[in-house]
C-alpha cells in the first residue's frame, strides 16, 4: 500500500465527498481494513497494518483534519496515539487532545 508523506506527516486516511464512491464505501470487511484500501487521489485507508509499523517506528501523533461544507477547517491533535494489535483485534489509545478551529 502507498501513501502521501509530507513535512513528516503521513496521510492514513481520506475521505473526499466529491469522488462519486457507492454509498457503503467504508462498509468493508476485516481483511481489507487490516491491509488498507483505496487511491491516496481520491478515498483512501491506509490499513490498520501500516498504521502499526507507522506507530512502532515512534510516530505517535495523530492529527485528524475536516474542512466542511462551508469551508471551516477543524483540526484535532493527539500527542500520544497508540495502536496495538490484539489476538483478535486491534486497540486504539489516545491522549493530549489539542483542538483548534
Amino acid at each position: 500500500m502507498f501513501t502521501l508523506c509530507i513535512e513528516r506527516t503521513t496521510l492514513i486516511q481520506k475521505t473526499e465527498p466529491k469522488a462519486l464512491n457507492r454509498k457503503h464505501y467504508l462498509k468493508r470487511n476485516m481483511k481489507e481494513y487490516k491491509n488498507g484500501f483505496g487511491f491516496v487521489s481520491r478515498e483512501y485507508f491506509l490499513g490498520l497494518e501500516g498504521i502499526l509499523h507507522l506507530n512502532n517506528m515512534s510516530n505517535n501523533v495523530l492529527t485528524l483534519e475536516a474542512t466542511m461544507h462551508n469551508g471551516t477547517t477543524i483540526s484535532t491533535r493527539f500527542d500520544h496515539f497508540k495502536l496495538e494489535r490484539q489476538l483478535y483485534d486491534y486497540h486504539l489509545y489516545f491522549g493530549g487532545l489539542d483542538i483548534e478551529y
